[in-house]
């Protein structure tokens, strides 16, 4: 019996010395920064949360960090939703726009990075969204990433009118406008965004109900730009659509806001010098010198 016991607990420490070893704890979700995308072509981990990134070297060693400076600002988003009342036979108005609803919220602002689907011209493609490179956009050592201004509206100030009056440099997608004269869609001569059939007690029939909603405040997103992680504004990208890029000889593309424009990201790079990732003394050879020569970068790195 003391045997079997033995036996037990032997195997029990045996089992423990395997068990899995808790490593790291970080906030958000995790991300790869492909080795195509890095200054000395070897891949980073770092995680994205609401708060901003943070960056491992290949022990989870944090390398680099960026906290949004404009994260838990707070600001108010007012709702006015109203109704009113038409004939369905004439489609008279039976009643002015009344008030059925209005609210105010109180919102806080949490760090807000656009990131893309790359296309690569080995005919790669990445499942996961890229919010950070190295690469991308230059050559340097920088990570980098792409987020927009935001401006807090006042709640005093019809979030429609604004986004008109600053359209220009808006980052937002103008939807297709429909067709007022759309017979189905007649109430939008009206102004109204929607429409039910109800029964009216007072008028002993069936009318038509109108919807509108009116919103005040809230954020206005314009001005995308690229951004190094010590907050350093590199470039803007206006009227620029960054949902997909196209990575092609070691130079980043992207499609503008109007069909059919292709544009690039940064200025041309040397095709030459995307051929031999890992080549860090760049002498075109990868060998035991390039991975000490990246080992001293590595280590530069997390000093800062």
């Amino acid at each position: 019996m003391k045997r079997f016991i033995k036996l037990l607990l032997f195997s029990f420490f045996c089992l423990s010395g395997n068990a899995q070893e808790h490593v790291l704890d970080y906030e958000g979700d995790l991300y790869f920064i492909p080795a195509s995308m890095t200054k000395y072509g070897q891949p980073f981990l770092y995680s994205r949360s609401q708060n901003g990134f943070t960056v491992y070297d290949g022990d989870l060693n944090i390398i680099k960090t960026y906290t949004d400076p404009l994260v838990g600002t707070t600001y108010q988003r007012r709702v006015v939703q109203y109704t009113c009342l038409v004939d369905p036979e004439t489609k008279e108005i039976l009643t002015e726009w009344t008030v059925g609803e209005d609210r105010t919220f109180e919102e806080t602002l949490y760090a807000d990075f656009r990131g893309c689907e790359i296309y690569s011209d080995d005919n790669s493609y990445h499942s996961r969204m890229i919010y950070l490179s190295q690469t991308f956009f230059d050559d340097d050592e920088d990570f980098e990433f792409i987020q927009s201004d935001r401006t807090v509206i006042p709640i005093t100030v019809k979030t429609q009118d604004y986004i008109n009056e600053h359209s220009e440099n808006s980052t937002e997608e103008v939807g297709e406008i429909m067709s007022a004269s759309d017979e189905n869609e007649w109430w939008r001569d009206y102004g109204a965004e929607g429409c039910s059939m109800e029964w009216d007690n007072e008028r002993n029939k069936t009318v038509y109900k109108l919807y509108k909603t009116e919103e005040y405040g809230g954020l206005f997103y314009s001005s995308l730009k690229i951004k190094s992680m010590d907050g350093t504004v590199k470039q803007a990208l206006n009227g620029i659509n960054i949902n997909y890029a196209y990575s092609y000889r070691g130079n980043c593309y992207v499609r503008g806001n109007v069909s059919g424009k292709l544009y690039r990201i940064g200025t041309k790079k040397d095709n030459t010098s995307q051929t031999r990732r890992g080549d860090v003394d760049d002498n075109g050879v990868v060998n035991v010198a390039d991975h000490v020569k990246l080992s001293e970068i590595i280590m530069n790195q997390n000093k800062y």
